[in-house]
C-alpha cells in the first residue's frame, strides 16, 4: 500500500476520486459539486515524481481504448479464414495501431518521469510478436547501413546465450526473480546507441512503448528498484492488438505460445531470438 493505492508487483492500482476531494479540473469546487454532476469520472493513480497527482478521467481513455480496438478488429474481420492476412497488410496495420497508441498516450505521458537518454529500462528483457519482429526487422534494412547492422549483430551475438529462450519462460510461477536476475546482467538493447538512445524509437515493440515510469529517475536503477509504472487501458489495448495481428497473418499464425496468464496466443521472443541470424528474415524456429 502506498498513499492510499494498492501495488501489484510494481503496477500501481487506481482508486476512484472521492466525493468531498477537490475536483480535479481545478475549479476550487469538491468534486461532488463539479465534474461529478457532469457524469466525467476521475480517477487517481497515486503521486509522479513530481508529487502530483496522477487523475484521469475514465472516459477518455475508453475512447482512446475504443479507437484502437476498433483498429483491431477491422484488421482481424479483413482476415480470410483460410489464407490469413499478408505481411505487409500486417504492418501497415500494427504501424497503425502504434499511431492511435502514441495519440492517446499523452493523457498519462505528462506525469511520467521517462525523458530521452535515461535507457534504465532498455536493460530490461523484452519480448515481442513476429509481427512486431517484422516490422523492426524492416526498418532496420531500409535505415541502417551495412556498418551500423554489423555493429548490432556483434552486440546480438555478444550476449545472445545471456538472454533467456522464452521455453525457459512459459508458465514459470516466478518468472519475476528470472527476469530480475536478466535485469541485475545490466545488458543493454542491441539497439541501444552510444548516446543512450533507441536506434529504432519509431518501431520499437510494444513492451517498450507501454513501460513508462512515474517515480523519480534515479529510482528506477536496478540497485534502488522503487521506480512503479501503471497499467493503462490503451497500453492493454495495444499488446492485445499486437498479439491478434500476428496471429492473423499467414506467414505467422502459426507461431503460437499461449500465455495462461493473459490468455494472448502469439509466440513472443526476446529481440536476440528473433534476429539471431541476421535482418534477412526473422528465425521462425519454434
Amino acid at each position: 500500500m502506498v498513499g492510499g493505492l494498492k501495488m501489484e508487483g510494481r503496477i500501481w492500482i487506481p482508486k476512484n476520486v472521492e466525493k468531498k476531494e477537490a475536483c480535479p479540473c481545478g475549479s476550487e469546487k469538491t468534486y461532488e459539486k463539479c465534474c461529478l454532476k457532469k457524469g466525467l469520472k476521475y480517477r487517481n493513480y497515486g503521486k509522479n515524481h513530481e508529487d502530483k497527482n496522477i487523475l484521469i478521467e475514465e472516459s477518455e481513455c475508453d475512447r482512446e481504448y475504443r479507437k484502437i480496438t476498433g483498429v483491431v478488429l477491422d484488421t482481424i474481420n479483413k482476415a480470410d479464414m483460410e489464407n490469413g492476412l499478408s505481411v505487409s497488410y500486417g504492418v501497415e496495420s500494427l504501424k497503425q495501431l502504434y499511431g492511435l497508441y502514441e495519440d492517446s498516450i499523452s493523457i498519462f505521458s505528462k506525469y511520467s518521469s521517462c525523458t530521452k537518454g535515461c535507457s534504465q529500462c532498455c536493460h530490461m528483457y523484452v519480448d515481442l510478436t513476429a509481427m512486431e519482429a517484422e516490422v523492426i526487422r524492416k526498418f532496420v534494412i531500409e535505415n541502417f547501413t551495412n556498418e551500423e547492422i554489423e555493429k548490432i549483430m556483434c552486440r546480438l551475438e555478444e550476449n545472445k546465450d545471456l538472454v533467456p529462450d522464452y521455453r525457459e519462460l512459459v508458465g514459470l510461477e516466478k518468472m519475476s526473480d528470472q527476469l530480475d536476475s536478466y535485469w541485475s546482467k545490466q545488458i543493454p538493447c542491441p539497439f541501444l546507441n552510444e548516446e543512450k538512445e533507441c536506434g529504432i524509437y519509431q518501431v520499437r515493440p510494444v513492451k517498450c512503448r507501454t513501460f513508462m515510469a512515474f517515480s523519480k529517475e534515479e529510482n528506477c536503477t536496478y540497485e534502488d528498484n522503487k521506480s512503479f509504472r501503471i497499467e493503462t487501458p490503451m497500453g492493454n489495448g495495444l499488446l492485445i492488438g499486437a498479439d491478434a495481428i500476428s496471429t492473423n497473418v499467414k506467414r505467422f499464425k502459426d507461431l503460437k505460445a499461449e500465455d495462461k496468464k493473459t490468455n494472448l496466443l502469439a509466440l513472443k521472443k526476446s529481440i536476440y531470438h528473433w534476429f539471431k541470424d541476421g535482418f534477412n528474415n526473422i528465425d521462425r524456429s519454434i
